[in-house]
C-alpha cells in the first residue's frame, strides 16, 4: 500500500520547511481531486503555512510600491486604449461607427484625467467607468466599435488591483498582530502530520490511484531533504532514504488484503 513516509521536519531550517510546505500546497492544487477528500485538514494546513510565511518573511514597503505602481500603470494603459479607439472612429467614413464614437466621446470625457489618482481612487473611478460603458445607453455603441473584449479586460485588471489592495491590507494587519515564528512552526508541523495521516488513512481504505503521482512526488521530495540534512549534519542525520519503497501500487478498491483468497 502506497503511503507518505515520515519527514524529519525538525532538522529543517525555517526557509526549507517553508519551501517544502508551499511546494506541497502547489502540487496538491495542480492535481485534480486530491484535495476534496481531505479538504478540512488541507485548509488548516494551508492557513498555518500562510501564518508561518508571514512570521518569517518580511516584505519591504518598496516591494508593495512597485506592485502598486505596476498595477496602476496597467489599469491606465488599458483605459487609454478605449479612448484612442473611440477618438479614432470620430472621423470614420462608416456612419454607424462615427456616430457611436461621437456619442461616447462626450460620455467618457470625465474619465480621462486620472493619472494623479491613488490606486484606491483609480479603482473606484474605473468601476464607474465600466458601469457607464456597460449601461443600456452605451453598451450597443461599445459593441459597434468592437470594444466589448477591451471593456472585459479592464474589468479583469481592475479586479486584480482590488486583490492587490486587499493583500496589502492583509499583510498590514498581520504585522500589527505578528505571529511568533516558533509557535507558527509548531502549528505547521502539527497540521502537516494531521494532513499526512488523513491522506494515508484515506488511501488505505479507499485505494485510489489518483494519489499515486502525489505520493511518488512527495516521497521523492522528502528523500531530497534527507540527503540535504545528512550532508549538513553528517552521515545518516537525515535518516534512511526511502528510495521509492513507500510508492507501492494501490489495490483496486479499499480494504482488500494481500493474502490469497481461499475458495
Amino acid at each position: 500500500m502506497a503511503k507518505i513516509q515520515t519527514f524529519p521536519k525538525s532538522r529543517l531550517r525555517n526557509g526549507e520547511l517553508l519551501d517544502a510546505t508551499k511546494a506541497i500546497i502547489q502540487k496538491m492544487n495542480s492535481l485534480d481531486g486530491v484535495i476534496t477528500p481531505v479538504k478540512a485538514c488541507y485548509d488548516v494546513f494551508s492557513d498555518n503555512v500562510d501564518k508561518y510565511e508571514y512570521s518569517i518573511v518580511k516584505r519591504s514597503k518598496n516591494e508593495f510600491v512597485l506592485e502598486v505602481n505596476q498595477a496602476k500603470k496597467e489599469n491606465l494603459n488599458n483605459r487609454s486604449t478605449i479612448f484612442k479607439i473611440v477618438d479614432g472612429y470620430k472621423k470614420s467614413r462608416i456612419m454607424e461607427k462615427r456616430l457611436a464614437a461621437i456619442s461616447l466621446v462626450a460620455a467618457i470625457s470625465g474619465f480621462r484625467k486620472v493619472r494623479n489618482l491613488s490606486l484606491e481612487n483609480l479603482i473606484q473611478d474605473t468601476v464607474q467607468f465600466i458601469k457607464l460603458l456597460e449601461s443600456d445607453l452605451y453598451k450597443d455603441k461599445i459593441t459597434t466599435l468592437g470594444l466589448t473584449e477591451q471593456v472585459a479586460s479592464i474589468k479583469t485588471i481592475n479586479n486584480e488591483c482590488i486583490e492587490l489592495i486587499n493583500k496589502k491590507l492583509s499583510v498590514y494587519v498581520s504585522r500589527k498582530r505578528p505571529v511568533n515564528t516558533e509557535n507558527a512552526r509548531i502549528w505547521v508541523n502539527k497540521s502537516y502530520d494531521e494532513l499526512v495521516d488523513e491522506l494515508n488513512a484515506y488511501t488505505r481504505y479507499n485505494g485510489n490511484d489518483k494519489y499515486f503521482e502525489l505520493f511518488t512526488w512527495w516521497n521523492a521530495m522528502i528523500d531530497e531533504y534527507r540527503s540535504k540534512i545528512s550532508d549538513r549534519y553528517g552521515s545518516k542525520a537525515g535518516g534512511k532514504l526511502d528510495n521509492g519503497v513507500s510508492n507501492t501500487p494501490f489495490p483496486d478498491s479499499g480494504g482488500s488484503s494481500d493474502r490469497p483468497e481461499i475458495e
